[in-house]
């Protein structure tokens, strides 16, 4: 092809036709600049296919972590009401002085054994830089702060788990109450599934004790009144602090799949 531009030029300059010559010559240029130009538009076009692929690789990714860290916080949401209900019937227990059951208190009392943690799966995006592959500005702004929300839950989270460890356990061992309050958290599955998959669980051989206090006795204590109220507290604002981070969620998810081409 390029000889053929070269000859012809030559025959137009040898025959003396030098405004032929001109417009030939300049036609030829456009015709470069055109070739360049759908090339460049060709590259361009095949980069942005190559970019469109790995965001929708990206975001399809993010909806099966974000729809497993939904799942983890629901579970986690609906077990922590369960707790609070069950201090709630402490609470009401002290506030009437009676309870059915020496084994009814200690049922509801092993709702204190269950510090809930969210550990959801920390996505390396922002940290990679693939996160400008991103085109959605409010998406993209989401998963940049979700680090920072996922460490403010883990926060106040952090404060109970402090407060069973320091508080909720020297207790039950100072009074003789552990070993029927612990017998009892792992005769409830609902309880010990967060711990352990369903084949791994075992509920421990114990029976009750012969020196655990009594429901009267517990129900005049107001150390224990003072546990109760206190983890009851706790358990409300990890509850609101998990309601927001479930609205963050569904936020994702919802922009995850309007960017999503299925």
């Amino acid at each position: 092809m390029i000889k053929f531009f070269r000859r012809t030029r030559q025959n137009l300059l040898a025959e003396g036709k030098t405004g032929k010559y001109l417009k030939y010559a300049i036609g030829e240029i456009l015709l470069v600049v055109i070739g360049i130009l759908i090339a460049i538009q060709i590259n361009n076009f095949q980069e942005q296919s190559i970019e469109d692929s790995r965001e929708q690789a990206i975001l399809k990714q993010l909806r099966a972590e974000f729809n497993s860290n939904l799942n983890q916080l629901d579970s986690k949401i609906a077990l922590r009401n369960d707790v609070m209900n069950d201090l709630e019937d402490c609470l009401h227990y002290f506030a009437v002085q009676e309870v059915p059951s020496d084994s009814l208190l200690t049922a509801k009392l092993s709702a204190l054994m269950l510090p809930l943690t969210f550990d959801p799966i920390q996505n390396e995006l922002v940290g990679s830089g693939k996160i400008q592959l991103i085109k959605n500005i409010e998406l993209k702004t989401l998963l940049t702060n979700w680090a920072s929300d996922v460490h403010q839950l883990r926060e106040v989270e952090q404060i109970y788990v402090d407060y069973f460890s320091n508080s909720i356990i020297p207790f039950f061992n100072r009074t003789g109450t552990a070993r029927n309050i612990i017998k009892s958290f792992w005769s409830d599955s609902t309880r010990t599934s967060y711990l352990m998959e369903e084949y791994d669980r075992k509920e421990p051989n114990f029976v009750n004790s012969s020196i655990a206090p009594t429901s009267v006795s517990l129900l005049n204590n107001a150390e224990l009144e003072g546990l109760i109220s206190m983890g009851y507290a706790l358990n409300i604002t990890n509850s609101y602090e998990s309601q927001g981070l479930r609205k963050r969620i569904n936020e994702i998810l919802r922009l995850i799949e309007i960017e999503i081409k299925e």
